[in-house]
């Protein structure tokens, strides 16, 4: 059931706030307050996920004055879910299936009770079940979407320290740069000159400058 299910399915994802902002569901809460389904309200109420026994027991068919508001109630329902479809589109698509099968099958249940193929408790419980089986896809739904969140991230990190592995190593191995040493500038050699003088006993007595 779709509309109760919609209650359902925010309390089912509520941790990764994957529905919450979804325009359908505010639609659903201003749609239950239209004056024309109040005579619904004993019976199948629109916002509700907890049915009441008298509710999954009641045996009664729609009359036909209940049934301009039971066909109100999918009109309405049609446009509340036409306002999130954009909106769905960027949530994870595993959420958004399990909420779109949901919403069908609430219009068939509709339907059947429109036509008189369920009686009000025939429609109570099979909303009821509904509930329960979309609320677990889309648990399992969130639950495989950041599963492959973290897997991408996880890989996006090994890729990157893998990328400074490599550039340290690079780094490593690298020749050490060459020290510059300065020019020593040339100097031209200081000429000398030898002088030699007789000593006067027989040698020479030489200075060099």
């Amino acid at each position: 059931m779709k509309i109760a299910t919609c209650f359902c399915l925010m309390a089912a994802i509520s941790t990764s706030s994957l529905a919450q902002q979804d325009p359908t569901l505010r639609c659903i809460n201003e749609l239950a307050q239209l004056p024309e389904l109040t005579i619904l309200q004993n019976k199948a109420p629109v916002l509700t996920t907890s049915q009441t026994f008298d509710m999954l027991t009641n045996s009664d068919k729609a009359s036909g004055e209940e049934l301009p508001a039971i066909k109100a109630w999918a009109q309405g329902r049609e446009r509340c879910q036409a306002l999130g479809d954009s909106y769905r589109r960027s949530i994870p698509t595993g959420v958004t299936a399990a909420i779109e099968a949901a919403y069908r099958d609430f219009l068939n249940m509709l339907a059947d009770l429109y036509t008189g193929n369920l009686t009000y408790g025939e429609f109570a419980r099979r909303r009821a079940e509904r509930n329960t089986q979309t609320a677990s896809q889309i648990q399992r739904a969130a639950e495989e979407y950041n599963r492959g969140v973290a897997q991408k991230n996880q890989a996006a990190a090994q890729e990157d320290a893998a990328r400074r592995d490599a550039a340290i190593q690079i780094l490593l191995n690298r020749p050490p740069a060459p020290t510059y040493q300065p020019a020593v500038p040339y100097q031209t050699p200081t000429p000398r000159v030898t002088n030699c003088v007789p000593d006067g006993i027989g040698g020479m007595r030489c200075t060099t400058r």
